[in-house]
């Protein structure tokens, strides 16, 4: 009898795991951003991001987080085709909350 709470339990934890490693609508910490990416502040209003090591032919951008409150919302910056610098801006009073890599193709 004990067992069937340990297996539900462990399935249960496998489950919540499984969960956390979806794409959420909005994450405190973004999806991983490749090794060859660095993330940062663009002033006060956004966020950029260089890589250095991207296929000659893929194309991809940055996404970003803006907050106003607790409405949030996605704006996306510039297309880049390799190696390159994406940088997204927040409108006016929203604030950048965390950027994420899309690759577009």
């Amino acid at each position: 009898m004990r067992t069937i709470p340990r297996v539900l339990a462990a399935a249960a934890a496998a489950g919540l795991l499984t969960v956390g490693m979806m794409p959420a609508a909005h994450a405190a910490d973004p999806p991983q951003i490749p090794a060859d990416c660095t993330l940062a502040p663009a002033g006060t209003d956004g966020l950029t991001l260089t890589c250095t090591a991207r296929p000659s032919t893929q194309t991809w951008h940055l996404a970003i987080y803006c907050t106003y409150w607790t409405r949030p919302s996605l704006v996306a910056g510039n297309n880049v085709t390799g190696n390159g610098t994406s940088q997204a801006h927040c409108l006016f009073g929203y604030e950048p909350d965390g950027g994420i890599f899309v690759i577009n193709s």
